[in-house]
């Protein structure tokens, strides 16, 4: 079944229960070596915090950057049916306060998670000669597509000169090759790319215009550029790009200076 596969049918099982008997009470446990998830990767910051309360969107939005106690397609079965999963460690069986629950309710606003992408490649494609030309982003995700490369996090300017994307970091020889050998781009683009990584922060305080200055504030004095930024439609996610050699430091001044934005956070000092 892969990753998550009986996770997968457990809530399968819980929705299929859940429309023949009618039964309103059901919940899916999934029983794990862990407490639940956590705010963030204990290899970043050791003193990472548990998330106990999560809406459907916010697990959504967490597990699809990286969270691997969780697959994400786990949640899809069950949101429509409000049907509320609980994350717990079988090594405490009768915990009544230390899990993860995931429900159609979130506690209050707070930054839930960061996560990171450790491994990620920006490809820019730039052209002088094709101001205005309509359709390239087109043509990119039809190349992309055809190559069955994910592409994520697109930023274009607004003539269309410069486009970028971000794919996975072992993808990079395969999109540069597909690219290239398409006369679109070779014969009028520059194509070029960098090494990255992507700071992923969910929550529905990433709402706060507050919030966000305060993060490339915290960014900026320690000298870390931001290559490209880009927030989920729903607002629940913010994701940041930087080199790749800034990514510790990067998600050590992220948490640290957002760290009372979480529940039960334990501050670090990254000075």
């Amino acid at each position: 079944l892969g990753r998550g596969g009986s996770d997968y049918t457990a809530t399968i099982l819980a929705r299929a229960i859940y429309d023949a008997a009618n039964d309103k009470d059901i919940k899916v446990i999934l029983w794990k070596d862990v407490d639940g998830l956590l705010a963030i990767d204990p290899k970043y910051v050791p003193q990472a915090s548990l998330i106990k309360n999560l809406d459907f969107e916010e697990a959504k939005e967490i597990a699809n950057f990286g969270a691997k106690v969780l697959h994400p397609k786990c949640l899809e079965v069950i949101e429509k049916r409000n049907i509320p999963l609980e994350i717990r460690n079988f090594d405490k069986p009768l915990e009544k306060v230390n899990f993860t629950k995931i429900s159609d309710f979130s506690d209050i606003e707070q930054i839930k998670g960061i996560s990171a992408v450790e491994s990620a490649t920006i490809i820019t494609v730039t052209s002088g000669s094709m101001v205005d030309v309509p359709g390239v982003l087109a043509k990119i995700f039809k190349n992309m597509a055809k190559n069955k490369i994910s592409v994520s996090l697109v930023a274009q300017s607004s003539s269309e000169v410069s486009t970028s994307f971000i794919v996975k970091g072992e993808d990079t020889e395969r999109a540069m090759k597909a690219l290239k050998s398409e006369e679109f781009f070779s014969e009028f683009f520059e194509i070029s790319f960098k090494p990255v990584a992507v700071i992923n922060i969910t929550g529905l305080k990433i709402l706060e215009n507050k919030t966000k200055t305060q993060i490339f504030n915290a960014l900026d004095k320690k000298n870390i550029k931001v290559k490209a930024i880009s927030q989920s439609f729903e607002e629940l996610n913010l994701s940041i790009v930087v080199d790749k050699e800034n990514l510790m430091d990067a998600i050590s001044v992220i948490h640290n200076d957002l760290c009372e934005e979480f529940e039960n956070a334990k501050c670090i000092n990254t000075d």
